[in-house]
C-alpha cells in the first residue's frame, strides 16, 4: 500500500504547557511520512523557542512565525504551505495516539474517501479520558446523498433528540488536501461566524461524494483550556447571527426545509450559552440587552423555524420561552440553575 505524504497543521498560541506533549505525538506515530508544519501564532509565551527547537530535531518540521491573526489564520496559513496529500490539524494543547495518523490513512485508501471522521477522547482535568466516538461501526459514504444523511446531518443536527452529535471540530479528521485547496476552502475568523470549524466542515462536506466514519477514538481532546468563550461578550451573539445568515443562503439555495430546522436548533444551542453567561454575568443592563436580543429578526425566524418538539431537552424549554418572550421566566431559572451547580 502507498504512503502518501499527510501534511499536520498544528495552530499555536499560549499553549507552553502541553505544546511538547502535542508535538512528540505527532512526531512519533506510527506513520513516518508526513510534514509538520506549526504555525506559531504570534504567541508571548515560550512556544515560539518550543517549535524551534523541534525543528531542529526533526527535518520534517517547518516552523512558521507570524503576527497573532487567530486560530483561522493559522490553520489558512499552514494550509496555503502545504503539500500533503492529506490534511490533519491538531490543537496545539491536545495530542494524538500513536496510531491515528496510520489509521487514518489506512481508511482512506481502502475506501477512496475524500475525509476520515474520527472520534475522540475528552481528557478531563482530573486525568479521566471520557470515550466520544462518532459511530460504533465503519459507516461509509460513497455518494452525495449519504454525505448529506450520515455526515451533514449529524453536524447541523446535533440538538435534535433522534439525531447522533456528530463532533464538528476539525481536529480529528483527515482531509483530501487538493479537496481543500483546489476550491479554496478557508476557515473564517471565530470573531466573523460564530464557529470556524462547523462553517469549514459543511463548506467541505458540501463537495465531498466519499467519506467514512471510523469508532477509533485516537485523538486526546483536553478539555482544562483556558477560553474567552467563558466570559460573555455581546459580538458572540453578532458573530453566531452572521452565521445564521450564511448558512440559511445554503440551505435556502438547497430548498432543504429540515436542514434549516435543524440549523436554527444547532446555533440556538449556541445561543442559549451565551445567554448563560450574561445572566450569569454582572452586566449592569442585562435585561436590557436580553429584550434587545430577543427582538432581532434573525434570532426569531430561527425560534419560528426550528421545531421544540424534535429538540433536546433543556433547550427545548429555553426555546419556548425565547419564543414567547418569557425573559424574566428565563432569567429565573438560569440563576437558579447556576446557584446549583
Amino acid at each position: 500500500m502507498e504512503t502518501p505524504l499527510v501534511s499536520v497543521i498544528v495552530p499555536i498560541y499560549k499553549v507552553e504547557a502541553y505544546l511538547d506533549q502535542c508535538i512528540q505525538s505527532v512526531a512519533e506515530q506510527s506513520y513516518q511520512n508526513l510534514e509538520i508544519i506549526l504555525v506559531d501564532d504570534g504567541s508571548p509565551d515560550r512556544c515560539p523557542q518550543i517549535c524551534d527547537r523541534w525543528a531542529q530535531r526533526d527535518n520534517r518540521i517547518q516552523v512558521v512565525h507570524k503576527m497573532n491573526g487567530g486560530v483561522s489564520d493559522a490553520r489558512n496559513m499552514g494550509i496555503s504551505l502545504a503539500s500533503g496529500s492529506y490534511l490533519i490539524m491538531p490543537d496545539g494543547d491536545d495530542y494524538l495516539l500513536p496510531d491515528m495518523i496510520e489509521t487514518m490513512v489506512n481508511y482512506a485508501q481502502k475506501y477512496q474517501a475524500q475525509c476520515v471522521i474520527g472520534g475522540y477522547k475528552r481528557l478531563l482535568r482530573d486525568g479521566t479520558l471520557l470515550e466520544k466516538p462518532g459511530t460504533d461501526t465503519v459507516v461509509v459514504c460513497d455518494d452525495k446523498g449519504k454525505v448529506e444523511k450520515n455526515i451533514l446531518c449529524r453536524l447541523v443536527g446535533a440538538e435534535y433528540k433522534k439525531v447522533r452529535p456528530l463532533s464538528q471540530s476539525v481536529c480529528m479528521k483527515l482531509y483530501d488536501r487538493k479537496l481543500v485547496a483546489e476550491a479554496p476552502i478557508m476557515f473564517l475568523s471565530v470573531q466573523d461566524i460564530g464557529s470556524e470549524d462547523f462553517y469549514f466542515n459543511i463548506c467541505v462536506f458540501e463537495r465531498i461524494e466519499r467519506a467514512v466514519i471510523i469508532p477509533e477514538t485516537s485523538y486526546i481532546y483536553r478539555d482544562n483550556k483556558d477560553s474567552c468563550s467563558n466570559t460573555y461578550r455581546q459580538e458572540r451573539i453578532d458573530s453566531f447571527v452572521r452565521l445564521y445568515r450564511e448558512m440559511e443562503q445554503k440551505a435556502l439555495l438547497l430548498d432543504k426545509k429540515s436542514y434549516l430546522e435543524m440549523l436554527s436548533a444547532n446555533i440556538l444551542g449556541e445561543i442559549s450559552v451565551c445567554i448563560k453567561l450574561l445572566v450569569a454575568s454582572k452586566t449592569p443592563d442585562k435585561m436590557n440587552q436580553l429584550t434587545s436580543m430577543l427582538e432581532r429578526g434573525e434570532i426569531r425566524r430561527m425560534l419560528f423555524q426550528c421545531r421544540l418538539s424534535k429538540i433536546r431537552f433543556p433547550l427545548s424549554l429555553f426555546c419556548f420561552l425565547l419564543k414567547y418572550r418569557m425573559k424574566y421566566t428565563l432569567v429565573v431559572l438560569i440563576s437558579l440553575f447556576l446557584n446549583l451547580t
